[in-house]
């Protein structure tokens, strides 16, 4: 049982690009579930371009989502791909000992998937 489990209460839901239709867009493959904690507000992070961008949902968890992957939370229908949420930013801390990973992951809302 990892240290964090404990704070690690809600489950999130998740597909990886897992490749490119013909009109250059992305198709994701199977969906995967990971422990995580969700805390909503408003969180303001730097997009991977370094513009500054205000996201109303934070993720961590200890599962490295992969940052184009796509974000389904409890409350939304994982088998509709229009619920899910984009990834803006993925932030990742060690434990000085390296014992423990965690991941913070700041999503758009609904309707991420283009």
């Amino acid at each position: 049982m990892s240290r964090a489990s404990h704070l690690l209460t809600e489950t999130i839901t998740y597909a990886d690009v897992s490749s490119t239709d013909g009109y250059g867009d992305p198709t994701y493959g199977t969906r995967s579930t990971a422990p995580a904690r969700i805390d909503y507000g408003i969180f303001r992070t730097t997009s991977p371009r370094g513009e500054e961008v205000m996201c109303s949902t934070r993720v961590t968890t200890e599962t490295a989502v992969p940052h184009r992957a796509r974000v389904w939370l409890p409350d939304d229908n994982a088998a509709v791909a229009n619920e899910a949420r984009r990834i803006t930013r993925r932030k990742k801390s060690i434990t000085p000992d390296a014992s423990l990973t965690i991941y913070e992951l700041y999503l758009t809302e609904r309707g991420g998937v283009s």
